[in-house]
């Protein structure tokens, strides 16, 4: 009885190392992934920024030269 207590022991022992090992290797992987992640939040916020610098510009822009160039085949369709 104590051997067979001893041997199942021994494998529950050999199965705790083998699950740590594993899980150690997924926490290394996790952390390089959250790495890379604060990585590509960091672009995707410049990225942002720039968005929110240059498109009303750009919407001021497009809609001047619509509104001119409507403005001006209408002028010339009157004359």
């Amino acid at each position: 009885m104590a051997a067979k207590d001893a041997r199942t022991n021994i494998q529950l022992a050999e199965s705790s190392a083998i699950i740590a090992k594993a899980s150690k290797e997924d926490s290394a992987i996790m952390r390089t992934i959250a790495v890379e992640t604060k990585k590509d939040s960091s672009a995707i916020k410049t990225i942002a920024i720039l968005g929110m610098f240059f498109l009303p510009g750009t919407f001021v822009a497009v809609s001047e030269s619509l509104f001119t160039s409507i403005y001006l085949s209408a002028k010339e369709n009157d004359v």
